[in-house]
């Protein structure tokens, strides 16, 4: 509701009076900029905000990425080395052959054909990844059963595997070459087929071995003395001409064979030239020597 004023003139000077008069009457209408309003300029600037904060603090810069993992070390002895051997004490020579993949695992076999059977035993170890290996190691004979402790210190030297050994007593010596059919990339479906081979046992009884090595890697056998097989085949390097083995051995006991092979084995092997003849050796509770199995 709007709120009146009245003023009471008298007098003289009423002119003066008048306009004083009219500027109190305009003053007392109750329209915004009226004396009742609140105290504030019309139309005047508007509020001002108050200062902004800080601005938030941004994310803190990224830290360095985790470090990749180091690229796979290559065992500088990797190969597949063939050679002689001496046996000092004895006046001997052996053939010697070395497998060896690219992780390390290793095998180094000597063997000889007796006057009455054959001779031999196996060193294995992980040699990774120098060029210099010295250690003591285990060892088994051809056909036994127990494990035999060996030394050994090898190094590639000029483009040889050399070094010396001791096992049973007796020194060796060796030097071995490298061969060229490492240096050759296989596949699984490469090495695929039917191998044969005809051996002649420990108890002197011809054994034929057959062994059959599918396109994904699993592979079966048995021997004619009544061992059976199964287990894997695997190349850990494409680059690289040598396989791993994986194989469980069952039902030995019977026909010149012994229940104590029975058991698991881990062995290497190359495909040689030609892709015939595939040329391994596996380890387990015994050791049967090198295997060449043609298809």
């Amino acid at each position: 509701m709007s709120k009146s004023c009245t003023v009471k003139i008298t007098g003289a000077n009423h002119r003066w009076w008048i306009a004083i008069v009219f500027v109190v009457l305009a003053a007392c209408s109750n329209g915004r900029g009226s004396v009742s309003d609140p105290a504030g300029p019309v139309g005047g600037d508007p509020p001002t905000s108050p200062p902004p904060t800080d601005p938030p603090p941004t994310d803190p810069p990224p830290t360095d990425p985790p470090p990749t993992d180091p690229p796979p070390t290559v065992a500088a002895m990797a190969g597949y080395w063939q050679g002689t051997a001496i046996n000092e004490d004895r006046n001997r020579n052996y053939d010697a052959v070395a497998l060896i993949d690219a992780e390390g695992n290793a095998q180094l076999l000597l063997t000889r054909q007796g006057i009455l059977d054959d001779d031999g035993f196996v060193l294995f170890a992980n040699v990774c990844c120098e060029s210099h290996f010295e250690a003591n190691v285990t060892a088994k004979e051809l056909g036994e059963t127990r494990t035999r402790d060996a030394s050994i210190q090898v190094e590639t030297h000029e483009g040889a595997l050399a070094g010396e050994l001791r096992f049973g007593g007796d020194d060796y010596t060796f030097t071995l070459s490298p061969s060229a059919d490492y240096n050759r990339a296989v596949s699984l479906a490469a090495l695929a087929g039917v191998y044969t081979d005809t051996t002649s046992t420990l108890f002197g009884e011809e054994v034929n071995l057959t062994v059959t090595i599918d396109a994904d890697g699993r592979l079966n056998g048995s021997y004619s003395n009544g061992c059976v097989f199964n287990g894997t085949a695997s190349i850990p390097d494409a680059l690289h001409n040598m396989v791993r083995l994986q194989i469980d051995l069952a039902n030995c006991g019977s026909h010149g064979s012994s229940k104590q092979w029975n058991g698991e084995y881990a062995g290497l092997g190359v495909l040689l030239s030609g892709d015939v003849t595939f040329f391994h050796s596996v380890i387990g509770p015994t050791w049967f020597g090198p295997q060449s199995v043609e298809r």
